[in-house]
């Protein structure tokens, strides 16, 4: 019996893995049927049951990877083919060669990734666009309207967008062209009377007369000195204008003015606004600075300067219906230059709507866009695309600093980064080009961040930690990027400039502008010193880094103002990027150091208001001066409770002499100039009862005096800096914002 069993059992072992063996691949019925496939062609199951059996032709793995390599060559080749027919269709003179697209990208300054709002939005939406693509067949597209830019002279262009009204009855008018040219219909009697586009270029009837403007100007050695002052720290690293053309254009209005008409009065507005952008600046060339310390800092010094420079103001905003029907490119610098004037005065206001205005008129010229075809020299083009740069940039950050809607989208324009080449080195009145594109660079960050925070605003509480994510990536891109610019200019070991100054200081704002929301958040209750954020204990939140770069911004900034106070550069008030770097600085650290129950910021809060009241004196409108500063104080005594009474003293910095020899044409011959026509008193400071002019007052309340032609109304309006971007929901900032109330709104970021 054992002996019987142990047969069977070697017989079933023997014989089970010849008929039970599966198949190393099932054929395609048993497949389907679900059923096991025993080896043999065709295999046994087939066999049996009579049915067809085929197997699938497979692929050995070495030749699968060669086949998906083959595959993914011949996808690398067939893109390769559509982008040089898109090139050669719309970059007809670029060479396709290796080295030529190799430079090409090379020389492209902005990266695609930090193009703002609308290369976020092409981002997220670009994986749906792209299984689009590849689920639809290549075709032609239909529509092949392009933008036209028609040059009527050397300053203005005429430019149509794709599928507007005049684009398309121009395709009409070349389409019955074309087939009148081809056929023998008779030509048509009033055929030469189409008009071309037309543009009303007169002025209103009744216009102020150019002699008015011009009666206003001042001996052209003062007026040469303005000029001087306007390119020497005015502009910055913004271009506005030829200072050549300034200078040609001012010594036709003075060798004969009684023919100039109407049609000059554009050119005028702009070169008198160049003088009064000047006056406010004139007090950087007083040779007292060197012997009696920063001429701003003395109350008696500046009213008549200011009072000069808003006389030149009202003649020209009289002249604003020819800026605007004249719609040039002078139109568009002169109407920058009024932006630039109200900036100190009233940005969000004034400044906000000039600069908006100057933006459409550049959007009229077509300099928004590149041109389809070389319409323009190289060096006017580069001009204009400098001069664009210059209107986007300003409007876009004080549009975002105070809380208002862009005039144009980045996706709405395309026009080219400007050029630092030898070709354009006559093109004068502009500091390094390098320092514009970086400035082009940072309002994209901005408008990376503004988008980002309101994205945080409005978004799902799951979504929240994916959106601060991202804002921390491009934060910490935002910090490398800046540091590879600073570390890769040689004028970092020399003298600091204020062109380079003002560029630190637009950082530092850039790096305020994205903590700042998330300082008053919640309210804190005391913590020991080993838990705050600056010594990096404890548990911190997501958005404590941000918080800290923030703080640290500010008091950069707060440095940089001391250091231009009390050096040879000196503050001026009309600055609006000093004045507003150095009041959100000591926003900032105020919040901070009542969110925090902190005194450790005193020694920086009192080398801000060291710095603010040498931007805030100003003649006769020291009163609300003073109250301005008496507001700065009051916010101190709110943290005096947890203040050491120990001070920080910084010892004065003494200036650079400056040049001693005064000619008719320099400061001293603007002084004099304005004291013996405007009846200014000997110690410099205005007669009121004397005074003929107008004065540009655009707000004043009955218990106020203006401060730099603007009042304080109660300035409680301090909230908008802290909900700008979050509002009133989710941030406590507006009951901290109302109770500090610094400054007003309307004056700085």
């Amino acid at each position: 019996m054992l002996n019987t069993g142990a047969g069977v059992s070697k017989r079933r072992s023997a014989t089970r893995p010849q008929e039970r063996q599966r198949a190393v691949r099932a054929c395609i019925e048993c497949r389907r049927l679900k059923e096991k496939c025993e080896e043999g062609i065709p295999c046994r199951r087939c066999r049996d049951l009579n049915r067809h059996c085929e197997y699938s032709a497979t692929i050995p793995p070495s030749d699968r990877a060669k086949a998906s390599q083959i595959e993914r060559v011949g996808t690398l080749l067939e893109r390769s083919r559509y982008m040089e027919a898109v090139l050669k269709q719309h970059l007809p003179s670029l060479s396709l060669d290796t080295e030529s697209l190799r430079q090409v990208a090379e020389g492209l300054t902005v990266p695609a990734c930090h193009l703002g709002t609308a290369c976020i939005q092409e981002e997220e939406e670009q994986p749906a666009a792209g299984a689009e693509k590849e689920a639809s067949p290549l075709v032609e597209s239909p529509l092949d309207e392009v933008c036209t830019i028609d040059v009527m002279d050397d300053v203005v262009a005429h430019y149509s967008g794709e599928l507007s009204h005049w684009n398309f009855s121009m395709r009409v008018k070349r389409n019955l062209d074309t087939i009148m040219a081809t056929s023998q219909v008779p030509r048509l009697d009033r055929e030469e009377t189409v008009p071309e586009f037309i543009r009303v270029a007169e002025p209103l009837p009744g216009a102020t007369p150019i002699t008015d403007l011009l009666h206003e100007l001042p001996p052209q050695p003062v007026a040469n000195f303005l000029v001087h002052v306007f390119f020497a720290h005015a502009t910055g690293f913004y271009f506005f204008l030829d200072q050549k053309w300034v200078m040609a254009t001012l010594k036709g209005l003075y060798s004969d003015p009684s023919r100039r008409c109407s049609r000059h009065a554009v050119p005028a507005c702009t070169v008198i606004m160049v003088l009064a952008v000047g006056a406010q600046y004139a007090h950087l060339e007083s040779p007292g600075r060197a012997e009696e310390g920063p001429v701003v800092d003395r109350p008696d010094k500046m009213s008549w300067e200011l009072e000069f420079g808003s006389t030149l103001y009202i003649q020209v905003t009289r002249h604003l219906a020819e800026m605007i029907h004249s719609g040039s490119l002078i139109s568009v610098q002169a109407c920058l230059l009024l932006g630039l004037y109200c900036l100190p005065i009233d940005a969000s206001g004034l400044g906000y709507v000039y600069l908006n205005l100057a933006i459409k008129l550049a959007i009229q010229n077509g300099m928004h866009r590149k041109p389809v075809t070389q319409v323009l020299d190289a060096l006017k083009e580069e001009a204009r695309c400098r001069l664009w740069w210059t209107v986007y940039c300003l409007e876009r950050k004080i549009g975002m600093f105070h809380g208002r809607p862009p005039a144009i989208s980045r996706s709405d324009f395309d026009a080219n980064l400007p050029i630092e080449s030898p070709a354009f080195s006559s093109l004068s009145g502009s500091a390094n080009v390098a320092y514009l594109v970086d400035a082009i660079e940072r309002t994209a960050y901005l408008e990376s961040f503004q988008h980002d925070l309101l994205l945080l605003r409005n978004c799902q509480l799951p979504d929240t930690a994916g959106v601060l994510d991202h804002l921390k990536k491009t934060k910490g891109d935002c910090t490398r990027w800046w540091r590879s610019r600073r570390g890769g200019r040689s004028e970092t070991t020399a003298e600091p400039s204020r062109v380079m100054l003002h560029a630190q200081l637009e950082h530092c704002l850039l790096e305020m502008f994205v903590g700042r929301p998330f300082i008053l958040t919640e309210k804190t209750t005391p913590t020991p010193p080993s838990s705050r954020l600056e010594e990096g204990g404890g548990e911190e939140r997501p958005w404590s880094l941000l918080i800290r770069d923030c703080v640290v911004a500010a008091e950069e900034a707060l440095d940089i103002c001391e250091a231009m106070r009390t050096g040879p550069i000196g503050l001026t008030r009309s600055a609006y990027i000093e004045y507003s770097a150095c009041r959100a600085s000591l926003l900032v650290l105020l919040a901070y150091s009542i969110r925090e129950r902190t005194n450790a910021k005193h020694g920086a809060l009192r080398r801000g208001l060291n710095a603010i009241r040498a931007m805030a004196y100003a003649g006769d409108s020291a009163r609300s001066e003073v109250q301005l500063i008496e507001t700065l104080e009051a916010a101190l005594e709110h943290i005096n409770t947890f203040q050491s009474p120990t001070t920080t003293h910084l010892a004065d910095g003494k200036p650079a002499t400056a040049d001693a020899a005064v000619v008719e044409g320099g400061y001293e011959g603007f002084m004099n100039w304005c004291r013996h026509n405007r009846t200014i008193p000997a110690d410099g400071s205005p007669d009121h009862t004397a005074r003929n002019h107008q004065h540009f007052h655009p707000a004043t309340d009955d218990d106020d005096e203006p401060f730099f032609g603007q009042t304080f109304p109660h300035l409680d309006q301090v909230s908008a800096l802290f909900d700008t971007v979050y509002g009133d929901s989710g941030n406590s900032g507006g009951s901290l914002a109302n109770s500090l109330g610094l400054v007003p709104d309307h004056c700085c970021l």
